[in-house]
């Protein structure tokens, strides 16, 4: 006799298989997100490549990404209107524009103040995708 008589026993394997793939996806995506948070590990070596001589010029790059997060409510609205499908393609994007154009810039040496905008354009994906991972 099953432990839940109301609960078949394949649906109960296929509900817990359905939790272990969110759990996986989620922690993924918290992964992927958390590499925001490391910018004050490679700031000296960002600064050094794009031959940045102010302090302030770095400080500028690191508060796009911080204000990039601080205004994740852009997400939320999002999925509550659209789902986690678009959510999490949007947010990673975002993600793979403010990665892959911070390390473009830093190939052909953009301005500080367009890699601050990538990494505003990185914070807002790293939050979009901390959200579908809660949801």
């Amino acid at each position: 006799r099953p432990p839940f008589p109301f609960i078949s026993p394949p649906l109960l394997c296929h509900c817990m298989t359905n939790k272990w793939v969110s759990l996986s996806a989620g922690s993924f995506l918290m992964l992927l997100s958390g590499t925001l948070y490391l910018f004050p590990a490679y700031s000296a070596d960002l600064k050094g490549s794009l031959g940045l001589t102010s302090a302030s010029s770095i400080q500028a790059i690191g508060t796009g990404g911080n204000v990039g997060t601080w205004v994740g409510v852009l997400g939320g609205i999002v999925l509550d209107r659209f789902g986690v499908t678009v959510t999490s393609v949007v947010g990673a994007l975002l993600v793979v524009l403010g990665y892959g154009g911070q390390a473009l810039g830093v190939r052909y040496t953009l301005p500080y103040w367009a890699m601050a905008m990538l990494a505003f354009c990185e914070g807002q994906g790293s939050i979009w995708l901390y959200t579908v991972a809660l949801k």
